[in-house]
């Protein structure tokens, strides 16, 4: 082996790429800021769940509806579905527009900015219901 062979080996790179390096999604800026904003805001309606709901011996209200107020109780722990519901869309969204976007980037950005906006109105359904629980 010559001395410049010897240096190429260990200047290489590794060439196994990373999981979310195969993806071209993970790799234009626009998509990633979505992304961030996405996914930072399922984990913010995760927080105020887990530090604003507690148990309770009594129901708890789950919807609400303008023309009839709170039209769905139940018991405390079902809050908890708007968090899981939030993850699962998030994670569900973002998995379909990596797999999709080689095939349509605006079906993946649909994608991505659909999960925003149904955790944008997650949020207010959540800040809505816990503000009815300190009552």
């Amino acid at each position: 082996m010559s001395e410049t062979d010897v240096i190429k080996s260990r200047t290489k790179k590794s060439s196994k790429p990373s999981v979310l390096g195969q993806y071209r999604m993970f790799k234009d800026k626009l998509f990633i800021g979505f992304i961030v904003a996405t996914v930072s805001l399922s984990i913010i309606i995760c927080l105020i769940l887990l530090i604003r709901v507690r148990s309770r011996d009594f129901v708890v209200p789950l919807q609400y509806s303008t023309l009839q107020g709170f039209d769905a109780l139940g018991v405390w722990y079902r809050v908890f579905g708007f968090g899981a519901f939030s993850l699962v869309v998030t994670l569900g969204n973002i998995a379909l527009g990596a797999y999709s976007y080689e095939k349509s980037r605006l079906a993946s950005f649909l994608l991505v900015v659909s999960s925003l906006m149904i955790n944008l109105f997650t949020l207010i359904i959540v800040l809505t219901l816990v503000s009815h629980l300190e009552l």
